[in-house]
């Protein structure tokens, strides 16, 4: 674009110096005129410029989305499992509903259980529409599900530590301190046993693995403290 701007630069001045020498007579004693060459290099660059843009071939346009134009609002994308029924198309709006209109409601409340050998897995999709501003506070609340057996939530907080520090007497100790304070809070036998098993677990490895007899009786009555909780718990949960 620069050459073509130097190209009609000269071309204007060129052409501007031949009208003035023909506009003159000859022998005329008449002064030439004086040019503004700044102004006739900024109107030629401009001339160029606009040249340029003309002949520019136009980008090419952006194809639409169509799923946009299919779903408006507000949506999020889910990765599904393969095996999950996929959604109804329509939801009942709220005016069909036989229930009086209400600050949010459900328009969909979907269950699907699939249950294989031994496993069970259960998907649960909702769609929550918001009315009136009132109902924004129910809308954005949600509950998560956990319920986990206790024996297992014992094995994940105690397993890969003791596992780690099997023959380490500071970390058989902390481990059975933990786990008589965990007993004063216990509801059942049931959780009472998970935890004395846990312990059992750990007694065992230092047997095996603590050589110094100092620090293998101190494990020893931390495992007796352990018990003893047990059995305090015991009685004050069958009186």
């Amino acid at each position: 674009m620069r050459r073509a701007a130097r190209r009609t630069t000269r071309t204007a001045f060129a052409l501007l110096v031949l009208l003035a020498s023909a506009a003159a007579p000859a022998g005329a004693t008449t002064p030439a005129p004086k040019f503004d060459t700044n102004a006739v290099i900024q109107n030629a660059i401009t001339s160029a410029a606009a040249h340029a843009a003309a002949n520019r071939p136009a980008a090419p346009a952006t194809p639409a989305n169509p799923k946009a134009a299919e779903t408006p609002g507000y949506t999020i994308d889910r990765n599904e499992p393969a095996w999950v029924d996929p959604a109804p198309g329509r939801v009942a709006p709220a005016d069909e509903s036989p229930v009086p209109r209400a600050p949010m409601h459900y328009a969909l409340i979907d269950y699907q259980l699939r249950a294989e050998a031994d496993t069970s897995v259960r998907f649960e999709r909702t769609i929550r529409v918001v009315d009136e501003t009132a109902g924004l506070d129910t809308a954005s609340q949600f509950q998560l599900e956990f319920d986990p057996s206790y024996r297992r939530m014992v094995d994940r907080a105690f397993d890969k530590i003791r596992q780690a520090g099997r023959g380490m007497p500071a970390v058989a100790i902390r481990l059975l301190d933990s786990i008589a304070h965990i007993m004063e809070r216990t509801v059942g036998p049931g959780q009472r046993n998970d935890l004395l098993r846990q312990a059992d677990m750990i007694m065992r490895a230092a047997e095996e693995e603590i050589t110094e007899a100092f620090d293998l009786e101190d494990v020893r009555r931390r495992n007796r403290n352990v018990h003893a909780v047990a059995l305090l718990m015991e009685d004050s949960t069958s009186i």
